[in-house]
């Protein structure tokens, strides 16, 4: 039996002697390990930072709020429509408000921070809970 070997492939063998068990080992452990885990990648991230960042102005008290919280209202009542006060946590907007004024005044100026500093996004209220484009506001 012949065995065929090329130029490169001795050179490699040369350099790299244990090349082969190399591939042998990443062809039986299959791509798992070279790829990120669902949902773990750089830009999956991002885009979900992005995501949660995004700030409502809420139509009742003027307060900020979190749109991920306004949604979470509006498909809770599964109308697919906002409501005055959806996601709001002050007292005049929340039918179960928890927190003390204390810890809202608090959250409000940290979201206000935040928009400042650019880590959280002014929008305009979208029409229904699950539309996926958005206006920004002018700081």
């Amino acid at each position: 039996m012949v065995k065929y070997e090329s130029v490169g492939h001795v050179a490699l063998q040369e350099h790299w002697p244990d090349r082969h068990a190399r591939w042998t080992a990443t062809r039986a452990r299959g791509r798992e390990n070279d790829r990120p885990k669902k949902g773990k990648a750089e830009g999956t991230a991002r885009t979900l930072q992005a995501l949660m960042s995004l700030t409502l102005k809420c139509r009742v008290c003027k307060g900020l709020v979190s749109k991920s919280k306004a949604v979470q209202a509006a498909n809770k009542r599964n109308d697919n429509t906002f409501k005055p006060g959806d996601g709001c946590g002050s007292s005049t907007c929340s039918s179960n408000f928890v927190n003390t004024k204390k810890q809202y005044l608090t959250n409000q100026a940290n979201m206000r921070d935040a928009i400042a500093k650019g880590e959280r996004i002014l929008i305009k209220w979208p029409k229904r809970p699950n539309d996926k484009h958005f206006h920004t506001l002018q700081k």
